[in-house]
C-alpha cells in the first residue's frame, strides 16, 4: 500500500490530506494532489500534470493512504516549531547569553532535524 506523510499537503491547494474529496492521489509523475484538485484535470480531454505538465492517463491515477501511525507518540514537526517559536520570542535583553546560545543550539537541531521540504531557506 502506497502511503503519505500525515504533514503532507496537497500540490495545488496545499491543504493537508483527509477523507473523501482530501483524499490524497499520486500520477505517475510523483506528484500529489487531492480528488478535489484532481478532477477538474481528469475532466479534460487531455489530461496534464498541474505542476510539471507531464501526461497522465486517468487508469494510472492511484489513491493513497495517509499514513498517521507513526506521530501519535511524539509532538508533531508543527508543535515542535510552535515551541521554539515560543522559546526565540522570550530572548530579550535580560536573557542570558548562555540561554540565548541554547535557544540557537535547539532551532539548529530543529532545522537539521526537519522533514525535507518543510523548512524553506532564510
Amino acid at each position: 500500500m502506497l502511503s503519505i506523510g500525515p504533514c503532507s499537503t496537497c500540490g495545488v491547494c496545499l491543504e493537508p490530506f483527509g477523507p473523501q474529496l482530501k483524499a490524497p492521489c499520486s500520477i505517475p509523475c510523483g506528484h500529489v494532489f487531492c480528488v478535489n484538485c484532481l478532477t477538474p484535470v481528469t475532466d479534460l480531454t487531455r489530461h496534464n500534470c498541474p505542476l510539471c505538465r507531464s501526461p497522465f492517463d486517468e487508469q494510472d491515477i492511484v489513491r493513497l493512504h495517509v499514513d498517521d501511525s507513526d506521530t501519535l507518540p511524539f509532538p508533531s514537526h508543527d508543535d515542535e516549531a510552535r515551541r521554539l517559536l515560543t522559546e526565540i520570542a522570550a530572548v530579550n535583553n535580560v536573557t542570558t547569553e548562555r540561554r540565548t546560545i541554547e535557544v540557537i543550539e535547539e532551532c539548529k537541531k530543529f532545522l537539521r532535524n526537519a522533514p525535507e521540504n518543510t523548512v524553506g531557506p532564510f
